[in-house]
């Protein structure tokens, strides 16, 4: 029975552990993302710190538009993505924008695959 007890004690120290790693992974995580956003409030354009026309973009510590920009990410990619990104928010498009998006993907195989997607 002492073997029973040590083991499940062994699996409650390992658990504690990991909780105890996950909380300090989240907190090192909090911290550089707090660092990251103040470090870019302070060193880009005033322009990155709104948005006009709804609030879908706020929660995210890098703005859309400052990552495609860094990244080199083409306009008709970037626009699927921002579409991706917002709607299921309640300033976003819905359905519209999921459609827009697939809208996009066509039209991307057409030109660059040469495939038809509309069965034509």
């Amino acid at each position: 029975m002492s073997g029973v007890m040590e083991g499940a004690a062994i699996r409650q120290k390992i658990i504690d552990e990991s909780m105890e790693e996950a909380e300090g992974s989240q907190s090192r995580l909090l911290d550089f993302k707090e660092k990251l956003q103040l470090f870019l409030k302070e060193n880009l354009p005033s322009a990155f710190n709104k948005q006009i026309g709804g609030y879908h973009y706020n929660d995210y510590i890098i703005s859309p538009y400052l990552f495609f920009l860094v990244n080199e990410i083409p306009h008709h990619k970037a626009a699927m993505c921002r579409r991706a990104l917002r709607y299921d928010h309640p300033t976003g498009h819905g359905l519209t924008d999921l459609k827009k998006i697939k809208h996009e993907c066509d039209l991307i195989a057409g030109i660059e695959y040469g495939e038809d997607c509309n069965g034509k």
